[in-house]
């Protein structure tokens, strides 16, 4: 993570968590989803690299999807027919459909309040 990155997880678990805001960070690692910025499976063969098919965007929930997915992944490498390709073809963000939905001005956080109580919460 860079610096920005953690000061923002540190200001957020000072809010949610406030007892673990002074607990030393021992390691940090950064997760990363096979996610599509526009929230839809990639399945197609890449334009600029002959033999290279790709089928992505499970977001670590594609498994469910296996038994649609499949047939529609084997349709795409074998050229096939398949009425649901054109949703999941390749993409550019030129195109606008793949545009993120996160963008920096988009990931904030709120500010704490404090309640009733007089204890601190993340908004």
């Amino acid at each position: 993570l860079n610096p920005i990155e953690k000061e923002r997880f540190r200001e957020f678990i000072s809010g949610t968590f406030p007892s673990l805001s002074t607990v030393p960070e021992i390691k940090s690692h950064l997760c990363l989803y096979c996610d599509t910025s526009d929230g839809d499976f990639w399945i197609d063969h890449d334009p600029n690299r002959e033999g290279l098919i790709v089928a992505a965007g499970g977001s670590g929930h594609g498994f469910k999807f296996a038994p649609i997915l499949g047939r529609i992944i084997a349709d795409v490498v074998e050229h096939k027919p398949n009425p649901h390709k054109a949703r999941f073809a390749w993409r550019d963000k030129k195109d606008g459909r793949e545009k993120s939905r996160y963008t920096e001005s988009s990931i904030k956080f709120k500010s704490q309040e404090t309640n009733q109580a007089g204890e601190k919460r993340c908004q």
